[in-house]
């Protein structure tokens, strides 16, 4: 027991002296950066009161904890139902979202990296690994996503729209893994699209001519809203949850999903409302006309194995019975 004791010391002194190694020269690295944006002949020394370099320093540890995860295959992805609201017998689908796996083994959101991720302009790193790594998961499941015309929503960042490289490279991912058309539907955000109309539209044109549909997410909160969004090629328009969450208690937010509902509608573009966190707001955003719905209302998000699994099990019990119908 002693050896294995000493072992275990050991191994945790090293891991320990890793991370300070780590943090130091994280420490000594941010400290150069800032003494030259501050000005030339100059020693800058890292201070912890320092609240822009301390700022910089966090995201540089972010930033590590994200190449680790990475690297080490720590990412995961879950999914969230999104369910039809005026017809029940429509299939509905689900969104793709990323979580990371803590030193416990348990998942949580990488917000704080993802933010960092964004500053250092590696977002197209994690684009591809959610692509490929989705690709990989749905691939056995061709056949079921096509009977029950299941649609898989995947998000993409700005930081990959802008990047021809990576656009390029994951059409061709997505085109070479055969799945059933429309299945895949890319989600942007509406600030994303705003930045560059003319690359953006490129893109969706790109996507489209494999079955891929767009969705625009964050809907509603740009100046711009209702005048750009007819120049890109959508499927459907996901109203932003900051208008849902407090629709059944602001008027402006209800007219706001309202006047959404009637623009996508005269567009021939589905809707869908975030954040339908209890039967009420359901009730309401469906009143509305939204097509669809996110939230707790209807599940909360499931490891996406379990999700496909769950669906294949399904399948196979709903074609037993046909068979012992026929």
């Amino acid at each position: 027991m002693s050896g294995d004791i000493k072992r275990y010391r050991n191994n945790l002194r090293d891991e320990l002296n890793g991370a300070a190694l780590y943090r130091a020269l994280a420490a000594a690295e941010l400290a150069c950066k800032t003494g030259k944006a501050r000005g030339p002949n100059r020693v800058e020394i890292y201070a912890n009161e320092d609240g822009s370099m301390m700022r910089q320093h966090e995201n540089a540890i972010a930033v590590g904890q994200l190449r680790d995860a990475l690297k080490r295959d720590r990412l995961t992805l879950y999914a969230q139902r999104i369910a039809p609201l005026q017809n029940r017998d429509l299939p509905g689908g689900y969104e793709l979202l990323l979580r990371m796996k803590d030193d416990d083994g348990e998942c949580v959101a990488p917000g704080p990296l993802l933010q960092a991720a964004q500053r250092y302009q590696l977002l197209p790193s994690v684009d591809r690994w959610v692509v490929q790594r989705a690709l990989q998961m749905l691939a056995p499941y061709r056949s079921m996503l096509r009977s029950r015309g299941v649609s898989i929503s995947i998000n993409m960042s700005g930081q990959s729209i802008d990047d021809a490289a990576c656009v390029s490279q994951l059409r061709e991912q997505i085109h070479a893994a055969n799945l059933p058309p429309a299945c895949l539907t890319i989600e942007i955000t509406e600030q994303a699209a705003v930045k560059s109309i003319a690359r953006a539209s490129d893109m969706i044109r790109q996507f489209n001519e494999i079955g891929c549909r767009f969705a625009l997410d964050d809907f509603g909160t740009g100046a711009n809203t209702f005048t750009y969004v007819k120049s890109l090629s959508l499927a459907r328009i996901k109203i932003d949850g900051s208008f849902v969450k407090d629709i059944l208690t602001n008027r402006n937010s209800a007219a706001t999903v309202r006047a959404i509902v009637e623009l996508a509608k005269s567009l021939s573009l589905e809707t869908v409302a975030e954040y339908v966190e209890n039967d009420s707001i359901a009730a309401e955003v469906r009143r509305l006309g939204v097509d669809y719905a996110q939230g707790y209302a209807f599940g909360k998000p499931e490891p996406l194995e379990t999700v496909l699994q769950d669906l294949s099990d399904d399948e196979s019990r709903r074609l037993h019975r046909l068979f012992l119908e026929s």
